[in-house]
């Protein structure tokens, strides 16, 4: 018989610990405890918890994506999608516990506010690493001025905390995962495209036949829908001059991003292959691709969703005053929901995307290797 004792639910979950970790000191700073301090505590420890396990699922992702070759037919991609579409789900969640934290009033607030000088969730680590983890580099941020206060006293971060979140940065990133996954996409090679031949495919425009071919095909629909505003008899010349210069913004744009220049953080090649990807999502072997750049997508989308709550609830409980560390708060708050985003140019492909009966036409020996393989 063994003398082990038994694992009992609140040993392994460490309760002791958790529920004995809130400290309000308005308890012994102030002649009654303010009553929604404990709330307030609560929240954010809970913010903090779900941080820490986007965390840990950030890391899996990162240490599958910074392999030399990631094996698409092994359990790796769809590990990495799961694990990020977990994260946006976690964000989500989080994103929901500032329905509970309203429920504080401005007055209650206030009641405890300045015993918090200067501390302030702008020294959250864990937010402040998962950014980084996901690609947002310093230079990027809103403010990246005030990120480089250390010392608490100056609302800013630790010099411990700062230096982990810079070697963060400095690390690899979800974003530089995302780039080499993309560049190393063989849909492109030339062994593919042999028996691909249409009208329309041009060298000069680009070396990739499908991109040469998708452009000419959405030329062609752009100026079909430019002809119909130019007929129209009751349509002003000032209209007509202003469809025309957006179509020729259009074109040329489409031109930038995928064929010569990209964008400032992917390659034209990069946004090609994203762009493959989500407009020939219904092939098999390209489903689980589609679930890895939208759930990047999503996680941009959340990541905003959050700095929007704590920006709409900031501004409702103490207005325009300046943040308990010395940021301009609901101000600085609002900027950083605006500047502060990673992947936002996965947005643009939708754009770009022409009706699914228009697209181009999958030479055969590519169909077959983006389909599952019948059995023999």
């Amino acid at each position: 018989m063994s003398d082990k004792k038994p694992l009992y639910y609140a040993d392994y979950l460490s309760l002791d610990s958790i529920l004995k970790a809130q400290h309000p000191v308005s308890r012994t700073a102030l002649p009654v405890e303010a009553h929604d301090e404990m709330l307030f505590i609560v929240v954010h420890q809970a913010f903090e918890l779900w941080f820490l396990q986007a965390l840990y699922e950030l890391d899996s992702v990162l240490s599958y994506l910074q392999a030399p070759q990631v094996d698409d037919n092994s359990e790796a991609i769809t590990r990495i999608v799961q694990r990020l579409e977990r994260i946006v789900t976690i964000l989500r969640h989080a994103n929901g516990q500032f329905d509970i934290m309203e429920t504080m009033q401005p007055l209650d607030f206030l009641e405890f506010r300045s015993l918090l000088n200067p501390s302030s969730g702008f020294q959250s680590k864990q937010f402040r690493l998962l950014e980084a983890k996901l690609g947002l580099q310093m230079s990027n941020r809103h403010m990246p001025e005030h990120y480089k206060n250390a010392g608490t006293h100056h609302g800013g971060f630790s010099t411990e905390d700062h230096e982990d979140i810079t070697q963060a940065e400095n690390g690899f990133t979800l974003l530089q995962g995302l780039k080499n996954w993309l560049n190393r996409m063989p849909f492109f090679d030339e062994q593919y495209w042999k028996d691909y031949f249409t009208p329309f495919s041009d060298k000069k425009l680009s070396d990739n036949p499908f991109m040469s071919d998708y452009y000419h095909i959405y030329q062609q629909i752009q100026h079909e829908s430019l002809s119909e505003v130019l007929r129209h008899p009751q349509i002003s010349e000032d209209v007509k001059n202003k469809a025309r210069q957006g179509y020729d913004a259009a074109i040329e744009s489409f031109k930038d991003l995928f064929i010569d220049k990209g964008t400032a953080v992917f390659s034209a090649r990069e946004m090609s292959v994203g762009l493959f990807i989500l407009l020939y999502k219904d092939f098999p072997m390209l489903r689980l691709p589609f679930s890895l750049i939208q759930a990047l997508v999503d996680i941009d989308e959340q990541m905003s969703a959050w700095r929007y709550r704590h920006y709409s609830m900031v501004k409702k409980v103490i207005g325009t005053r300046p943040g308990t560390g010395g940021s301009p708060g609901a101000a600085y708050l609002q900027g950083a929901m605006q500047k502060n985003q990673i992947f936002q140019d996965l947005t643009l492909f939708t754009t770009y995307f022409i009706e699914k009966e228009k697209l181009p036409k999958l030479p055969e020996s590519l169909k077959y290797y983006l389909s599952f393989v019948p059995c023999q």
